[in-house]
């Protein structure tokens, strides 16, 4: 999807039968986001960064097979066990 600023959105949901926490714990870990992922294998934090919180960047490395990059990420809403967001842009 295309937002009206010609800007990416991207957004997926899915019914997982657990408790909340449960799934939030895995989730909303970017530790794990290279267990789920067909293209990330893994993330770091990025300078000033070292816990999940809204403002909180990270480096997302990433491959499809032919290509790899990275991206760098900031957490825009992290609210337990509902909503956890983040933007990614190209890394530099």
């Amino acid at each position: 999807m295309t937002t009206e600023e010609g800007l990416h959105s991207a957004e997926a949901s899915a019914w997982i039968d657990a408790p909340p926490e449960a799934v939030w714990r895995i989730v909303a870990d970017i530790r794990n986001l290279g267990r789920y992922s067909p293209e990330t294998s893994s993330t770091e934090w990025l300078a000033g960064s070292q816990r999940h919180e809204v403002g909180a960047r990270f480096r997302g490395h990433n491959s499809n097979g032919r290509h790899a990059w990275h991206t760098d990420c900031v957490i825009t809403e992290f609210t337990r066990p509902t909503a956890f967001t983040f933007d990614v842009a190209p890394g530099e």
